[in-house]
């Protein structure tokens, strides 16, 4: 009897979400080798064992299933090394020298009380072009008049060398993040940068240096036009700027548990094409020749994926972003293709879709936390969804009960899921998180996201004023809010650093409380 239960708990066919969670351990088992391994070793050994699943996957054989799981992880692996040798860069020297450097600015980013600039390299003097990195990250330590904007050629004597590594073991590792968006040096200025005539660029780059002119730009006219206190934070939320924001806002939404509204991701793109598609909708419906003879959800489902793509490029497409962008994709694509939108395959699917195309987004903090939140949120409102009573049977004061519900489990769910993490990484939490999101996230669910639309169909015609002053006054209460709560004792609390091994089992112990079964639900709570 026990060899038969053996075997049919071996004899399974593992489905999708299996697979991709088998895909993320190859990625996680790369990230955690030793030494770099060969590209020919992993091909060989993909190959080897995506024959043997060939073969035997339409057969009775007990551990078909258990070696196609191997062949997606083998997958994973592969992946990863061959995405890795992908990015390389030539990176400088460990010790710091002095260069004369040639490039244009494709960021212009905040450090401190002072700002840096990512400089995509176009000349190095003393370096010849194949010694030449793509990219060098400096810092200004004084700054040029004129301001120089994103996009402007420059020439500049800066002192640089290559990333640094961690400065803890298994801690954060600039060098590594650097590695993967085509950094090759850390450094900082002699002076002021002197700009010069555009050099001539490639079509693709000159692309990129049209859309980097066109978000800075869009960034400056919502700082000049918005009233001051909010302007920074406005001019984040609508173009994924964040130089303009003071520093204390930024630390009190930290403490208060609300630095997710600064990170352009799953909440912002979620309310801007959610919004595009309740309001499209909405107007289709109107149109009654229309609604009656073709389904206008689909059509309102096309203008918030181009809704979402326009945000997308605005925002600067960060990883992030790109997670957010294609999550949200999936979604309007299932109403298109008359699917079940809201289900834990389209998580698996972003999970996927992600990590195919930047596997190293495996081991950072922002696929984790989104992740974990968009799958627990999933798991949690399947649940509650089928003993809530259907829409149209609902009162006007069960609906607005149902909203402010949602609000509180969402952000009470979304908090204790992010919660590990944030601990693992960052060593602190902020422990009133789940007051300050229940007091800010209303309004800027309601009136925030949806004035940053509005103002921005504005722009075109010089009127986006007024919708930037109402944006401010929604955005006042919620920065008070988080001053507010960050003044309370304790709000935030620090640990000591956890073991490295702890990170992965609580990783996996998560995905099995939340796609798992009921036996690997209850393993995953012990």
């Amino acid at each position: 009897m026990w060899r038969e239960r053996a075997a049919e708990a071996l004899s399974f066919y593992p489905g999708f979400n299996t697979a991709v969670i088998a895909f993320a351990i190859g990625v996680a088992t790369y990230f955690a080798w030793p030494s770099e391994p060969g590209i020919w070793f992993i091909l060989a050994v993909c190959g080897f064992v995506g024959v043997i699943w060939g073969l035997f996957q339409h057969n009775t054989w007990p551990a078909a299933g258990l070696v196609g799981l191997v062949f997606m992880a083998a997958l994973g692996l592969g992946r990863s090394v061959w995405h890795t040798q992908a990015a390389a860069t030539q990176r400088l020297p460990q010790q710091e020298r002095t260069y004369r450097i040639e490039g244009w600015v494709s960021a212009i980013e905040k450090s401190g009380t002072s700002e840096r600039y990512v400089v995509e390299l176009l000349s190095v003097r003393g370096l010849r072009a194949e010694q030449m990195p793509e990219k060098l990250r400096i810092r200004i330590t004084k700054k040029p008049e004129p301001p120089i904007e994103a996009g402007a050629t420059i020439n500049w004597l800066v002192a640089a060398k290559a990333p640094p590594g961690a400065v803890v073991p298994g801690g954060y590792h600039p060098g590594q993040s650097a590695y993967f968006k085509g950094i090759g040096g850390f450094g900082f200025g002699y002076g002021a940068p002197e700009t010069q005539t555009d050099a001539e660029l490639d079509s693709w780059d000159n692309v990129r240096r049209a859309v980097v002119r066109w978000r800075y730009g869009l960034a400056d006219r919502v700082v000049a036009a918005a009233p001051s206190s909010t302007s920074g934070l406005q001019a984040a939320l609508m173009t994924g700027v964040r130089r303009f924001i003071p520093t204390e806002q930024t630390e009190n939404l930290r403490i208060a548990g609300l630095a997710h509204i600064l990170a352009i991701s799953g909440l912002h793109m979620a309310l801007l094409a959610g919004g595009t598609y309740s309001g499209a909708a909405f107007l289709l419906a109107c149109c009654l020749p229309l609604s009656r003879r073709y389904d206008v959800r689909k059509f309102a489902a096309m203008a918030a994926i181009a809704a979402a793509t326009f945000y997308l490029v605005l925002s600067g497409a960060s990883v992030a972003t790109q997670r957010a962008w294609v999550m949200s994709t999936i979604f309007f694509l299932a109403i298109i293709l008359d699917r079940r939108a809201v289900s834990m395959r389209s998580v698996s699917v972003a999970a996927l879709i992600t990590l195919a195309l930047h596997p190293e987004s495996l081991i950072s903090v922002g696929f984790q936390m989104s992740f974990a939140a968009v799958a627990a949120l999933v798991a949690v409102y399947q649940a509650w969804q089928a003993i809530r009573p259907a829409y149209s049977r609902r009162g006007i004061i069960r609906r607005v009960v149902d909203f402010i519900s949602s609000l509180s489990v969402t952000s009470l769910v979304a908090g204790f899921a992010t919660g590990g993490f944030a601990l693992f990484h960052f060593n602190r939490f902020a422990k009133y998180g789940f007051a300050g999101n229940l007091l800010a996230m209303p309004l800027f669910s309601l009136f925030v996201m949806p004035l940053a639309v509005v103002s921005l169909l504005s722009m075109p015609f010089g009127l986006e004023a007024g919708p930037l002053y109402l944006m401010s006054k929604a955005l006042e209460p919620i920065l008070l809010a988080a001053d507010w709560v960050a003044g309370w004792p304790g709000a935030m609390v620090y640990i000591g650093a956890a073991p490295n091994w702890v990170l992965p089992a609580y990783s996996l112990g998560f995905v099995a409380l939340c796609m798992g079964r009921r036996v690997w639900k209850a393993l995953a709570w012990d």
